[in-house]
């Protein structure tokens, strides 16, 4: 029932379809929040609410969805918050919440070890949970365009099966931690736009499936590390990745 341009509240009466395996309302103009009988579908393997009009909280009943759901999709929608309970979902391979109004990531996520790809961009996250260091099988992890700030988050160095790392566009400070090191698995790393400093590591031309690496519009300090020039990438952007820092002293009045 997707693109089939479905319009209103999704019904309370979904909730009896408990034999449902699949669930897909995407790209429709359905509004209003999620129904909380959604949590009577235990059979549900993939759910997918994406490019709607939904708003209000997840509600916790997605918890109840534990048993066998691995793909949970509401992109493109204006959801506001992630209820603990979605550390239920054990079984979860991909969660994919992009393009919502979040502004934080419940620490429950941690226990979703099994998954696979988590992606995040394009809310309003400020924090970032210590426990995503626990995601050990994650591949994928999105979270560009929202409002991280601090230093780099450490915890992800602990995800040694990440293949794609993109954080753009955010307010990160410090420099690369020497822990990143261990993501010997990374293919493209993107952390343009943010307010990272210190010299850029050598050693990230080391990691030996890094194609792609944009480091751009950043304050790290010059020059650019031989190893990271003369390396054959699939793509660099290392446009303003040293940009100066400016000065706010104001000359005194006379």
């Amino acid at each position: 029932m997707c693109e089939t341009k479905l319009s209103g509240e999704i019904p309370p009466e979904i909730g009896n379809l408990v034999q449902l395996e699949s669930l897909n309302l995407r790209t429709n103009q359905l509004s209003g929040p999620i129904p909380r009988e959604l949590g009577n579908l235990t059979k549900l393997l993939t759910l997918d609410l994406s490019e709607n009009k939904l708003f209000g909280d997840i509600p916790p009943e997605i918890g109840n969805l534990a048993a066998k759901l691995l793909s949970l999709t509401l992109k493109n929608n204006q959801l506001s918050s992630i209820p603990p309970e979605i550390g239920n979902l054990t079984n979860l391979e991909i969660l994919h919440v992009s393009s919502n109004e979040l502004t934080s990531i419940p620490k429950e996520i941690g226990k979703l070890t099994n998954l696979q790809e988590l992606m995040l961009s394009n809310n309003r996250i400020s924090e970032f949970p210590k426990e995503i260091g626990n995601l050990v099988n994650l591949k994928l992890l999105y979270i560009t365009d929202n409002q991280l700030s601090g230093d780099f988050p450490v915890e992800i160095c602990n995800l040694s099966n990440l293949r794609y790392l993109e954080l753009s566009r955010n307010h990160l400070t410090g420099e690369l931690p020497i822990e990143f090191k261990k993501l010997d698995g990374l293919k493209v790393f993107e952390i343009s736009d943010n307010h990272l400093s210190g010299e850029i590591p050598d050693w990230l031309a080391e990691l030996p499936k890094l194609k792609t690496l944009k480091l751009d519009e950043n304050y790290f300090v010059e020059p650019i590390p031989e190893p990271i020039r003369t390396k054959t990438w699939g793509h660099l952007n290392l446009d303003n990745a040293c940009k100066p820092r400016v000065s706010h002293v104001k000359s005194a009045a006379h």
